[in-house]
């Protein structure tokens, strides 16, 4: 019955965005064969709607990191619940090892896995997450509107790539933010720029790096990690991160 339910899902989210969106995909000469190993997918978050692009658009489906609120979230719960499979559960309150190791792990075993490096949708969130405060009770927001721009990385997203030495792929959206705004306009469907860009990596720390070193080096790979995604979109989005080359 679950996975009855979890296909009948995936059709109805498959039919709505189709309702919703017109996509344009660039960049998928750089998609690596999911045949050739474990592949760390980062993306910006700038909404809700990044997650069924990513799960439906690409040649294999891809694990995800998410939160347990999500479960009790309208319209998305069910659907979540019927691909736990695909789903690792993480804390974002804190440095949840337990779960990043479950990355780690789908990683090594050749999956592809897929994170939001950013930690979330709303600046709201994300700071509160960092000074280490539950978030469940804050609301949930479809969208980011406080301005709708890359925000910089959490360290997880660096450590995993550091722990496996897997490709690191840059997918970066645009658009994506206006798809709540405009659902209430009938026959309007919104235009979406899904950006894929060349893989990065492998980051490596050198043997006996430790401490605040090793620590600069994490923050170093993030910022590596956020800039490559900046070099994806237009300058409206690209927040502190400026064009590189």
């Amino acid at each position: 019955m679950t996975k009855l339910i979890g296909r009948l899902y995936l059709w109805l989210v498959k039919t709505v965005m189709r309702a919703l969106t017109k996509v344009t995909i660039t960049g998928w000469e750089n998609l690596p064969d999911p045949a050739d190993g474990g592949l760390l997918i980062i993306s910006n978050h700038f909404s809700v709607f990044e997650i069924p692009f990513l799960y439906t658009k690409l040649p294999t489906r891809p694990n995800f990191f998410a939160t347990f609120e999500l479960l009790e979230t309208a319209y998305i719960g069910p659907g979540i619940k019927a691909h736990q499979d695909k789903l690792i559960f993480i804390n974002r309150s804190e440095v949840d090892r337990k779960a990043l190791k479950k990355g780690v792990d789908k990683l090594r075993d050749g999956e592809w896995v897929t994170i939001f490096p950013e930690g979330a949708i709303t600046r709201a969130i994300i700071e509160t997450a960092a000074q280490g405060e539950p978030t469940a009770d804050l609301p949930f927001d479809w969208t980011r509107h406080d301005p709708e721009v890359l925000l910089p990385a959490r360290p997880g997203t660096a450590w995993m790539a550091v722990q496996t030495g897997v490709p690191i792929l840059p997918i970066a959206f645009e658009g994506t933010e206006k798809i709540e705004g405009e659902i209430s306009h009938l026959f309007r469907r919104t235009e979406v720029k899904m950006h894929i860009g060349k893989p990065l990596g492998p980051f490596k720390i050198p043997a006996g790096v430790s401490g605040a070193e090793k620590k600069a080096l994490l923050d170093r790979f993030g910022r590596d990690m956020m800039q490559a995604l900046a070099d994806l979109l237009p300058e409206k989005y690209r927040g502190g991160f400026s064009v590189s080359g």
